[in-house]
């Protein structure tokens, strides 16, 4: 609690929307990585973690990094409330 992990902003019902990010190990093109890595160059990231190519075609590589990737495990671990699925696509704000 000290360190904010367990704040929460109003948002949507899934259990990732309104936090901060795991620091999933992913699997990409390039190689293995960790979300917190996409987040250096402080823009907001698009994971597409699903393989649906609708998600990475809309125009969103103006606004955002778009990363296509899979996720190296089915659950994610997540402060305060465990263990969620990975999710099939994580829009990922960049900090302020």
């Amino acid at each position: 609690m000290i360190t904010g992990l367990d704040v929460r902003y109003p948002a949507d019902d899934h259990p990732l929307a309104g936090r901060r990010v795991p620091n999933a190990t992913l699997k990409t093109v390039r190689g293995a990585t960790r979300v917190h890595e996409l987040l250096h160059a402080a823009r907001p990231v698009l994971l597409n973690l699903s393989g649906n190519t609708e998600v990475t075609t809309a125009g969103w590589t103006v606004r955002v990094d778009v990363v296509e990737a899979r996720s190296e495990h089915d659950y994610w671990p997540v402060p305060v409330i465990g263990e969620v699925d990975a999710p099939a696509a994580l829009l990922v704000r960049a900090r302020d």
